[in-house]
């Protein structure tokens, strides 16, 4: 039983480590081309996006490699109460220490690093779609002003498919959004599947880390979110096909996430949250770690997530129960 301890959290530092490293080398190359202008050189490494990468990604992968490991135990049932036990200790490494820590030298690491990027001037020589038409930089001056065409093909200059010169003008710094180049930007859209979990991870990434710099206190009513996201290892038992089981995990843990990003965007309970706060800004406690807690802005959904937690987990004592149950009447018969 102590080799399959050992397993297990050999694969998790193993998957762990290679997931960050992964993810941050994919960080770092988008990174570069939001700087990308047509018809420059590309630059490949970059150790300041590299590093950024690593401490970004470190929660995701680790949320990530929490998820397989519930896989994990779908495909290999012996020795249930060990498995439980190293999925258990393997989210107190990830909740407690390597996501705390990676919030902590992030802020370090901007703080003594920090690094401001200039955006090149747009190269001449490309036609570029742009606020219902196309622009054409014949030339763009060192001082970042520009001669060329404007092609119109909506009617935004009054006339569609005029062509409209311009000279000596000021490219607009938010003419490419977060791009240095439109023609970059549409050739890497990313569609909406990749970017929802995105926005989604985004969101949640930020509270996470606001909760953490806030105090203590706050950082442990966050983790509401995370009890609710392991205890989706209860489905473990759910049925006797492991594929519906790693689905029942799957979108369970998914939904918890979409119902958090909700309510921290604003979509889901705002008016039950106001009531919420309104009664517990008036109710007095005494001693600074509770006050922290109970006055917090984010207690209601941290509830909600505790609530999750506190049903999956009986659901998934019954669900053992019963299993061990049917298996023993089983081999009697």
């Amino acid at each position: 039983m102590m080799k399959n301890a050992l397993t297990m959290f050999m694969y998790f530092f193993l998957m762990t480590a290679c997931g960050t490293l992964a993810a941050a080398f994919i960080f770092m190359i988008c990174c570069n081309l939001t700087l990308l202008v047509c018809g420059e050189s590309f630059a490949f490494f970059n150790w300041d996006f590299y590093i950024r990468g690593l401490l970004i990604s470190l929660p995701l992968v680790c949320v990530i490699v929490l998820a397989l490991m519930i896989v994990y135990g779908l495909r290999h049932k012996k020795n249930p109460v060990i498995r439980l036990a190293v999925y258990v200790v393997s989210g107190l490494i990830v909740w407690l220490i390597l996501i705390p820590s990676s919030f902590t030298l992030l802020h370090k690491y901007e703080e003594k690093y920090a690094k401001t990027y200039e955006v090149p001037f747009l190269s001449p020589g490309f036609f570029r779609p742009e606020s219902g038409g196309v622009f054409y930089f014949s030339r763009v001056q060192e001082d970042g002003k520009a001669d060329g065409l404007y092609i119109d093909l909506t009617g935004i200059t009054g006339e569609k498919g005029s062509v409209v010169r311009f000279s000596n003008s000021i490219i607009d710094a938010d003419f490419s959004g977060q791009f240095a180049d439109s023609i970059i930007r549409d050739a890497v859209k990313l569609p909406f599947v990749i970017l929802a979990p995105l926005e989604l991870y985004s969101v949640l990434r930020d509270k996470a880390q606001a909760a953490w710099n806030d105090s203590f206190a706050h950082w442990l009513l966050f983790l509401c979110l995370a009890l609710a996201l392991g205890s989706c290892i209860a489905f473990e038992n759910f049925s006797a096909w492991s594929l519906i089981d790693a689905l029942a995990a799957f979108f369970t843990g998914l939904l918890v996430c979409v119902v958090n990003w909700a309510y921290y965007k604003g979509y889901l309970f705002s008016s039950v949250t106001g009531k919420w706060n309104e009664l517990i800004g008036d109710t007095p406690v005494t001693g600074g770690f509770f006050n922290s807690i109970i006055h917090s802005p984010d207690l209601f959904i941290n509830f909600v997530n505790f609530i999750i937690f506190a049903l999956l987990t009986l659901t998934g004592i019954l669900l053992f129960i019963f299993k061990s149950k049917t298996e023993t009447e089983d081999e009697l018969v």
